[in-house]
């Protein structure tokens, strides 16, 4: 475990890191066990874990431990089942704020960006995974959760101020909670993001007719004629 490094039962403060082309069958880049540090400032790519956390792996097994990772880059990971970018377990939860996480990949399973599992009993006030002002765009999981995948139904993660955005086959999946200011590009067919299904939109789809990219709008594997018909029929103003 831990392709770039193993942290056990310890928490130091990692800061303008960068962990690149690191491969483990837990952690491509990192793996960190009984880790309630900071990590600030550090970059995660191209990193491949054969199993789970392709990027990094945080295992808190403490009921009131939490890591923080703050301002990082997590792209390009790739890992056989959960989190592509992140595969987190925790008793406890974790805080990722202002981080980039794009075109990491969970090729079998779930969470191409996030995989969050939560164990053990759950408390009278839970400790939930908050995802504060991040970029999650791009990502991909074979089965489910392209940009984030909560496992348990018990606990919901806290989203924030953040874009969950062009992920595949879905954006979100599992217990999530809106906090407000979020963009989780919902408006079936604005393909541009500007708020407004038309011509342009329209333009995108044709451009990728016959391939699955981010105009494959009944996820069937192929941009064909039924993506027009979704598309024509979301046509004007994003509510």
């Amino acid at each position: 475990v831990g392709g770039g490094a193993y942290i056990e039962n310890a928490s130091p403060t990692i800061r303008n890191c960068t962990f690149e082309q690191c491969r483990a069958q837990f952690g491509g880049g990192g793996y960190f066990y009984g880790f309630n540090g900071l990590i600030d400032s550090c970059v995660f790519r191209s990193n491949t874990a054969l199993e789970d956390g392709g990027g990094l792996q945080l295992f808190d097994r403490e009921i009131d431990g939490r890591a923080v990772v703050i301002n990082s880059l997590f792209e390009s990971n790739i890992c056989g089942n959960d989190g592509g970018a992140l595969h987190l377990v925790s008793v406890g939860g974790h805080a990722l704020q202002d981080c980039i996480i794009r075109q990491n990949q969970a090729q079998l399973r779930f969470g191409g960006g996030i995989s969050w599992f939560r164990y053990g009993p759950i408390p009278s006030v839970p400790d939930p995974l908050v995802v504060d002002g991040c970029e999650i765009e791009e990502n991909s999981a074979g089965a489910s959760g392209g940009g984030i995948y909560v496992h348990n139904l018990e606990v919901a993660a806290i989203i924030r101020d953040s874009v969950v955005c062009q992920n595949l086959p879905n954006n979100l999946i599992g217990s999530t909670f809106d906090d407000g200011g979020n963009d989780f590009c919902n408006c079936l067919g604005d393909l541009s993001r500007d708020g407004v299904v038309n011509g342009a939109d329209l333009g995108i789809l044709l451009g990728q007719w016959g391939v699955s990219i981010t105009a494959d709008l009944n996820n069937d594997g192929l941009v064909t004629g039924a993506d027009i018909g979704l598309l024509l029929g979301a046509w004007g103003t994003c509510p």
